[in-house]
């Protein structure tokens, strides 16, 4: 059994890997990257990337699920503080989060998407589902206590995956300067809204 400084060690390095894999995002394209690039970036040999990591697509596998683990944890709190506030003020504020939780990871939520789409397809759904199912549920449920559980998984799905997030990502891929933020986060909060009611 390792011992606690070990294991200490080990995630200290596995996670300056992972820190260095998204850094290299910001001046290549993943077709680009390779192991050795991020064995330099992150000051450890090949070697070492390799005792934690099959290839590199494990590395940008295992970033991109830290970094959605972390970011519906972040939604988690968020929607289940605003479970006693009206859906048309909570909505706003959760999708203006989901924003800044979009921007602030950016080169692991869409530049990694949209590079290396079949390196996470396999868990994207899975983070989707982390991020909506049950916190998501549990929220909307409290919104509208009269909608059947069949409509309700469909509509939680489609609206948070479909509406907001899909959104989200055009809004920053597409650099939308014509559209302000403000106006971005309730428009958008709006039509899930008004998608949410419509099943009432």
């Amino acid at each position: 059994m390792r011992s606690p400084s070990v294991q200490k060690r080990s995630i200290e390095t596995v996670n300056r890997i992972l820190s260095a894999s998204a850094d290299l995002l910001r001046e290549h394209q993943f077709c680009d990257i390779s192991t050795t690039m991020i064995a330099s970036a992150a000051f450890v040999s090949t070697g070492t990337v390799y005792k934690y990591f099959a290839d590199k697509e494990s590395v940008y596998l295992r970033a991109y699920e830290a970094t959605a683990s972390r970011c519906a944890n972040e939604m988690r709190r968020a929607l289940l503080s605003r479970v006693d506030i009206p859906i048309e003020i909570s909505l706003p504020q959760l999708v203006e989060l989901m924003l800044s939780l979009h921007e602030e990871n950016r080169l692991i939520l869409i530049d990694l998407v949209e590079q290396a789409p079949d390196v996470v397809s396999s868990v994207r759904s899975l983070a989707v589902d982390n991020l909506v199912k049950e916190t998501s549920h549990i929220y909307l449920r409290s919104q509208n206590k009269n909608l059947d559980e069949m409509t309700l998984r469909s509509c939680v799905y489609f609206l948070i995956r479909n509406v907001i997030v899909e959104s989200i990502r055009r809004y920053i891929l597409e650099n939308r300067t014509d559209i302000e933020r403000s106006v971005f986060v309730n428009e958008t909060a709006k039509i899930a809204y008004l998608y949410f009611r419509c099943h009432d």
